[in-house]
């Protein structure tokens, strides 16, 4: 069975995940910094906050109106309701995947341009642990992930960053 390593247990990396288990043989692993995934909202910007604080509120309306029967008629049967990002780390978890958190790279080994594996410190425990994988996605700046490697200028074939759709479409629609 391959293996994806995802860096990151956000919206970007828990939807990877989600759509690796129901398109693709794909096992994913993922690995977050901070003690909870799908909760970034500390990271982000007011700005963000905002549009997020409103989408909220029009998503609950939404079920409300859809509750009481008024906008029901309007929507189409086929159409699936958003889940919420805590919600989909759980289906994920029940589907397979797994999820660890308090994980921050501590070392990138790599064969030529390949990433074969990532050592990753839990900042909990402090414990070592290695995990290794077919295909590594990041929803990290790839900055990051270069300081801990002993090269720092590489490029990875098989490092795919989450704010690049295309460049894994084939892997996720394969």
């Amino acid at each position: 069975m391959r293996k994806a390593i995802i860096i990151g247990g956000q919206s970007a990396g828990l939807t990877v995940a989600y759509k690796l288990l129901r398109t693709t043989d794909i096992h994913p692993v993922i690995l977050e910094k901070t003690g909870e995934v799908g909760n970034s909202y500390d990271e982000i910007s007011y700005f963000t906050k905002i549009a997020q604080r409103i989408y909220t509120i029009i998503l609950l309306i939404r079920s409300w109106l859809y509750e009481w029967k008024i906008l029901k008629p309007f929507l189409s049967k086929n159409k699936v309701s958003p889940i919420s990002r805590k919600e989909m780390a759980k289906q994920i978890e029940a589907m397979g995947g797994e999820i660890f958190i308090n994980q921050q790279i501590y070392k990138i080994y790599a064969v030529r341009n390949e990433i074969c594996s990532l050592h990753v410190i839990n900042n909990a425990t402090g414990e070592l642990t290695l995990f290794t994988g077919d295909y590594f996605f990041s929803s990290i700046p790839p900055k990051e992930i270069l300081q801990a490697t002993p090269q720092n200028s590489r490029r990875f074939s098989n490092l795919f960053l989450l704010r690049n759709k295309n460049a894994y479409k084939t892997i996720i629609h394969a």
